[in-house]
């Protein structure tokens, strides 16, 4: 289809002769009018929604509008390095098998806080009863809470700081004699799963949690042997100027590092689930229980308190997850050749994105500025990339596609920048799941892209290696998605990768 602008009529000697000047204003306001509401029509009828290009269009030039989506795209996924944990108010705990990328395993790291008053003492009549830890349930989970896990937990012995940042790849050391191995059904719904007796605590039992018995005695190891030392007085300073203690929480961390929670990966087979944990809720915490034998009924446990609690705050506590992939042994083997081995053909085929630091897209428009050997100059009109979802990878109660896909631009410096489309707003760009054609199972991604294409047509934007698209959020949920990539065989090739442009061909 070819629209061109058409120059106007000079008006007729006999209207020149017989107009005054006051009329022939009015006509030239009608005129103008007209010319905008002609114009209105036509960006109506072509569907034309960005304005990129309208500075290149002459004055008296003849534009052709075109549109294709043969333009040459270069996709294929590789591992993304890592990403910043240690900033979430969600964590995750868990193991999950996914049938395409395999096991991934998610761990914490959890420096616990000194609270003002804290004190491990006990009146007479008193007697330590256990240490247990306290994990609030965030709500969110991904994957089968049937499936039973074993939760592990060991003594960091390295001091983690809440000045740095720390990301899914990062570890910490600690003691390999584990403090507690818990085996349990996630329920991060209503009911409490607890790792003791539920009527014995059942009146001090705190809300929802993952409860987990680390001792039972003050001296069943040094761990808590040492915590039971702890005294206020000891980690603190009264400041007369402020009439206040001060606590001197250097002095406690590089003592008191924290924990290890991590999980045994689930059997080949099972599907597993990620739980989303609260460490920073007011119920998260190291608590120590005691047991009365003097007042009220016998042997009555009793939850000391916040005196006797080791709170996760993120006031200037610290947690992070760690998120192992198993090297993706378990992925399958086109997914290996691809990310593992480094066969960027393979992305003709299948594309394959993952969060929690796992997989993200690289996609090039190598051969962009053939456009230019029309001979013409090329404003574009309106750039969109469209990716399908793969339906015999998406199961909509199982492995579902994330909501949102970000997309930004890399720059040979690995710099990362947003595309300049973003200034219109997210909306504009696009980006989240389309499933308007679910009936169908045609699952889709589109993303609006029309400045940053007419910018590496123009080459303005020097030394960028491509986009860079990747899961959102993409640290704390877990999500994934198999595409079809640039030219995948037949009959799926109706759902290749493609970008559609909508460009004017300008003749001065």
């Amino acid at each position: 289809m070819r629209f061109w602008a058409t120059k106007s009529n000079k008006l007729s000697d006999k209207i020149k002769k017989f107009k005054a000047l006051k009329v022939l204003k009015i006509v030239k306001k009608a005129l103008i009018f007209w010319s905008f509401v002609g114009m209105v029509l036509f960006a109506a009828c072509t569907d034309i929604t960005d304005s990129i290009g309208g500075g290149f269009v002459p004055g008296n030039s003849d534009m052709h509008l075109n549109i294709t989506d043969t333009v040459t795209l270069e996709t294929y996924s590789i591992l993304r390095d890592s990403v910043l944990t240690s900033e979430n108010e969600t964590h995750l705990l868990g193991s999950i098998n996914d049938p395409v990328f395999g096991k991934t395993t998610a761990s914490i790291y959890a420096r616990y806080i000194f609270v003002g008053g804290f004190d491990t003492a006990f009146h007479e009549a008193e007697f330590f009863d256990s240490l247990v830890l306290n994990i609030d349930y965030s709500g969110y989970y991904y994957g089968d809470t049937l499936v039973p896990q074993t939760i592990n937990v060991y003594e960091i012995t390295e001091n983690i700081s809440d000045t740095n940042y720390y990301y899914s790849n990062q570890i910490a050391a600690y003691n390999p004699v584990p403090l507690a191995s818990y085996t349990y059904t996630p329920n991060p719904n209503p009911e409490a799963s607890l790792g003791y007796d539920e009527e014995e605590y059942e009146d001090t039992a705190p809300p929802p949690q993952i409860h987990i018995k680390l001792a039972t005695s003050p001296n069943e190891n040094q761990f808590v042997s040492e915590l039971m030392k702890i005294r206020f007085e000891d980690y603190s300073v009264y400041d007369d100027s402020l009439d206040l203690d001060q606590i001197l929480d250097e002095d406690f961390y590089n003592e008191y590092y924290g924990i290890y929670i991590t999980v045994e990966p689930v059997n080949t087979g099972l599907k597993g689930a990620l739980i989303g944990t609260n460490l920073y809720g007011i119920n998260s915490a190291l608590q120590f229980y005691k047991r009365d034998t003097t007042h009220g009924a016998n042997n009555t446990i009793i939850n000391i308190g916040r005196p006797a609690k080791l709170l996760f705050s993120s006031t200037n506590g610290l947690v992070y997850n760690n998120y192992d992939h198993d090297n993706y042994n378990d992925a399958t083997s086109e997914f290996q050749d691809q990310v593992i081995y480094g066969d960027k053909t393979m992305g003709e085929e299948k594309l394959y994105l993952q969060s929690l630091g796992g997989t993200h897209l690289r996609v090039k428009f190598p051969h962009l500025q053939n456009l230019k050997e029309l001979g013409y100059k090329i404003a574009i009109n309106k750039a969109e990339l469209v990716f399908s979802v793969a339906t015999d990878n998406y199961e909509a109660e199982a492995f579902e596609a994330p909501p949102e896909i970000g997309i930004q631009v890399q720059y040979e410096n690995d710099s990362i920048f947003y595309l300049p489309d973003y200034a219109h707003g997210s909306n504009f760009i696009g980006g989240e799941l389309d499933t308007t054609n679910k009936i169908n199972n045609d699952y889709k991604y589109k993303f609006r892209i029309t400045r940053y294409i007419q910018e590496v047509l123009d080459k303005e934007n020097e030394g960028e290696l491509g986009l860079y698209l990747f899961a959102s959020p993409e640290s704390n949920v877990y999500h994934r998605a198999v595409f079809y990539g640039n030219n995948p065989d037949d009959p799926d090739s109706e759902k290749a990768a493609k970008l559609i442009l909508t460009y004017t061909i300008i003749d001065d």
